[in-house]
């Protein structure tokens, strides 16, 4: 339904951390279907950045929908990942 919380978010956290944790430095999800984004969700992203960051890698979300959009920059989560 195009929303990164429970069961999606569970398993885009397991897959985001198994990508940091095989030692990826830059990784770009695609969140043009992404039309809500929970806290959980953010969660996710935040510690897969904050992991990145720590390597001197980033993550960077593209086509990213109004919604989740005003939620990250309200929450000013952007300095975590850019926003394209």
């Amino acid at each position: 339904d195009g929303a990164l919380r429970g069961a999606a978010q569970a398993a885009f956290g397991i897959v985001l951390d198994e990508l940091v944790a095989m030692g990826v430095e830059r990784l770009i999800v695609d969140a043009r279907g992404m039309t809500y984004i929970g806290s959980s969700g953010l969660g996710s992203l935040v510690r897969g950045a904050d992991e990145l960051q720590k390597r001197g890698g980033r993550l960077d979300l593209i086509g990213v929908t109004q919604t989740p959009r005003v939620v990250i920059e309200m929450l000013g989560l952007t300095s975590y990942f850019g926003l394209y």
